[in-house]
């Protein structure tokens, strides 16, 4: 993690470099075991699916959502040719639920198999099916449980180190826009995923893998509050060894995150007509420092402090190696330096208008909440009571802009005649839109298609035929050499 201060005298910004150490990490303790979940409710009377783990613990599921409404899927080829996918979010979240009180971020489908259940169960556990275990005597699908051991959290510690770089007059926006009624700010988010973080992943299997991951992001982020800070995934990037050269840093196998942010602007430019609140790098290789000759190997990661919203400083990264959800912590710590908060225990941040610091006795690092180096038990889900006043605050210094949802509408600039109807079939759409449907088929009707209305039938669970009529996606046919663009059906 880093932070900046503004030189007094030279007007030149000073980034102090704030170095989460990883301690035993790569050694903790993983225990397995084998359990058979079973869904004890689908819909229970406050609307939530009831899921028995292993018959001792219950986990009450919402569905839950973390990507815009068309999530942009930028990959590469072995020639460095960038391909872009647009995808509809409802395709890959059909299945995705969360229960707010374990921090269970999870992909739960009913599939011929039986039930599969993929994701985190709670902090500390995962879960995954195992196709080729014999199954239990009624038949449920076996799952296995990995749980580790409770983190070592003496790895967050930090080493300060100065950086000087000529970005001040960037960071501080000359004048302020804040609407305090709201109650949420949804920030843009574009995920990018290095070579060994999806290695022998497909598009999907990674698609799902960040799902449920932010959303363990997330809910960490629900306490904040006027507003509540989200985060929502709007691209994924996934990177080869090739695109690498021009943004990650590497030392002797190990990935220099100071040096790496530095070179993402150059790297992130060529998205800039999309451009995002915050990029995200996911690695799935070790970090390290260098300072003096001496290589530090301990690093999770690296951000600066208040840097999102802001087109030279919105970079994070985050160490997530192995696939197993390692990153949920250090993802959370380094989102909350970009939107404003020093580790517990240090002073404000002298750059940033009204910022207070974390020096208050309740934010003793002590106490051992995210932003401390210290374990803190269950303080380890939760912001002291500075950083969100601190969030509250770096917010309320922002422009219109890093509110405003702009990230979709520019992709239909960047892509005319690639809109979601072009890559999604209709009928597709529909069972995306209606999973809990039978048989769900588009039905054409002319009529409604004209008015941007597409109808979705299928069958209730008692056999009972039922058709609904849902928004039609942009890009759609809706008459001759006509498409429908944001519910209208226009020429184009």
């Amino acid at each position: 993690t880093a932070q900046r201060d503004r030189g007094r005298n030279t007007g030149m910004l000073v980034w102090k470099v704030a170095i989460c150490l990883l301690g035993t990490a790569t050694g903790a303790r993983i225990e397995e075991a084998y359990v058979y979940p079973r869904i004890l409710e689908e819909r229970s009377s406050d609307g939530l699916k009831l899921v028995s783990v292993d018959g001792k613990t219950t986990l009450r599921l919402e569905k839950a959502s973390v990507l815009a409404d068309t999530l942009l899927m930028t990959s590469y080829d072995e020639n460095g040719q960038m391909t872009h996918t647009l995808i509809q979010a409802e395709e890959i979240e059909k299945h995705h639920y969360r229960d707010r009180d374990r921090h269970a971020s999870l992909m739960v489908r009913d599939t011929e198999n039986g039930l599969e259940m993929t994701g985190m169960v709670d902090a500390v556990t995962r879960i995954e099916p195992v196709l080729t275990a014999p199954r239990s005597l009624d038949g449920s699908l076996p799952h296995r449980l990995h749980t580790m051991a409770a983190e070592d959290l003496e790895r967050l510690k930090k080493i300060a180190t100065p950086i000087k770089t000529p970005m001040a007059s960037l960071l501080t926006p000359s004048w302020m826009w804040f609407d305090p009624h709201w109650l949420e700010a949804k920030q843009e988010v574009s995920i990018i995923s290095d070579s060994e973080h999806h290695k022998g992943m497909t598009r999907e299997q990674i698609c799902a893998y960040v799902v449920v991951l932010m959303t363990a992001v997330n809910m960490r982020f629900d306490q904040t509050s006027y507003p509540t800070l989200q985060f929502r995934v709007v691209q994924i990037v996934t990177t080869t060894e090739k695109e690498e050269k021009s943004f990650l840093h590497m030392h002797n196998g190990y990935v220099e995150p100071e040096v790496t942010l530095k070179k993402m602007f150059n790297f992130t430019r060529q998205y800039e007509v999309n451009y995002p609140d915050l990029f995200v790098v996911l690695s799935g290789r070790d970090l390290a420092t260098l300072k003096n000759g001496y290589l530090s190997k301990g690093i999770a990661g690296m951000a600066l402090v208040g840097g999102a919203c802001t087109a030279y400083a919105n970079y994070a990264i985050a160490e997530d190696r192995g696939q197993v959800y390692l990153g949920v912590h250090f993802v959370t710590h380094e989102l909350g330096h970009s939107y404003g908060c020093v580790h517990d225990g240090e002073g404000r941040a002298e750059y940033i208008p009204g910022h207070r610091g974390s020096q208050d006795p309740d934010c003793n690092p002590i106490r051992g909440f995210i932003m401390s180096y210290l374990e803190g038990g269950i303080r380890k889900f939760y912001f002291s009571r500075c950083c969100m006043q601190d969030m509250r605050n770096f917010l309320s210094n922002q422009l219109r802009s890093c509110f405003e949802n702009t990230f979709s509408h520019d992709i239909m600039k960047m892509f005319p005649n690639f809109l979601p109807a072009s890559v999604t079939p209709v009928s597709v759409y529909c069972k995306a839109k209606y999973p809990d449907m039978i048989g769900v088929h588009h039905e054409p009707d002319l009529r409604m298609e004209v008015n941007c209305l597409v109808v979705c039938s299928g069958k209730n669970t008692d056999g009972s035929r039922r058709s609904l009529v849902a928004p039609a996606q942009d890009g759609m046919i809706c008459d001759k050499g006509k498409r429908c663009i944001k519910g209208q059906c226009i020429t184009g």
